[in-house]
């Protein structure tokens, strides 16, 4: 009998908080669902954590591999999931109980192909702040700022992603969610992103978001650049999520600034958010007066930054 929603968590040294993650996922008021614990070679007692579970709720099963990183963890899963929609957890991270059961019926209800919620930093009551956005086409949604970055808060329908072979890029380490979200979203004729707070998001310090590495940087830049050239949809949320790498690119490290021109060539500066940050605004308008101009102003504001914090 095939679940109506797959559940992937991709874990890894995650014997902290896993436990609650998937009480949370035990906890939902749906229980059609199938949960695929993929064990990304953790040297902690994580696996052991996720074999427990398992022996317990026949919903339940775990892959053990050897350390991949996340999007291989979640390319393993990928390949055996049997649900009719999907959705990603973190072992860090909660399901509020309610979500399996209301991104199911919002998506069913309204003939939607992918479905986004909000998500609380702390774990509270989910606040229902107002009515569910409009059902909008890919390119709408791709071009809104109503549009939630990740994987987690988001519901996939499974058939384009087995249609299309959908997976990770496992070279990317920054962004590598956003890349799987538009190139599913290309395929999708309605999404809507609903009001109510169903996932619960823990900030982890040792995530690759907040350890950048120039080379993280670089890979990331250039997937974008790919992306964009690739895909339809994606053109505006390419131009800033590469600003995001950009940035942290010009300023971590000593690339040549005839590499950062090469990099930059396309970018299309009406395409930044209202809400982008003041640097990336700043960087922008820099990048298309004079790139080494750019570059030098930017790194010098960097390392007053740096010294005056000393």
């Amino acid at each position: 009998n095939m679940p109506k929603v797959s559940i992937i968590v991709p874990v890894y040294k995650a014997e902290k908080y896993l436990h609650q993650c998937i009480d949370s996922i035990l906890s939902q008021t749906s229980s059609d669902w199938e949960c695929i614990l993929v064990d990304d070679g953790s040297p902690d007692s994580s696996g052991v954590i996720c074999d427990e579970y398992a022996q317990k709720d026949a919903r339940i099963r775990v892959i053990h591999k050897e350390n991949g990183g996340v999007s291989s963890a979640r390319n393993v899963a990928l390949g055996r999931i049997a649900g009719k929609w999907l959705t990603f957890v973190d072992s860090d991270d909660c399901l509020y109980p309610n979500a399996l059961q209301r991104w199911v019926e919002v998506a069913e209800q309204n003939n939607l192909d992918l479905i986004q919620c909000h998500f609380n930093r702390e774990y509270k009551e989910g606040q229902v702040e107002e009515e569910a956005s409009d059902v909008l086409s890919a390119t709408q949604y791709a071009d809104s700022e109503n549009y939630l970055t990740c994987v987690c808060g988001t519901l996939f329908k499974t058939s384009i992603v087995e249609e299309h072979s959908l997976r990770f890029d496992e070279k990317v380490r920054l962004g590598e969610d956003q890349i799987f979200l538009l190139s599913h979203m290309q395929y999708c004729k309605r999404i809507q992103r609903i009001r109510d707070v169903l996932y619960f998001y823990r900030d982890n310090e040792q995530s690759a978001v907040n350890n950048p590495k120039p080379e993280y940087e670089m890979t990331s830049v250039r997937a974008f650049k790919e992306l964009k050239r690739t895909n339809p949809i994606a053109k505006k949320r390419c131009d800033a999520m590469f600003m995001n790498y950009f940035i942290p690119l010009v300023l971590l490290s000593k690339t040549p600034v005839s590499v950062i021109k090469d990099l930059y060539k396309d970018v299309n500066l009406e395409y930044i958010s209202p809400r982008a940050h003041t640097v990336d605004k700043l960087s922008f308008y820099l990048m298309k007066v004079s790139i080494p101009l750019a570059v030098v102003t930017l790194r010098t504001m960097y390392n007053i930054k740096k010294f005056i914090s000393l």
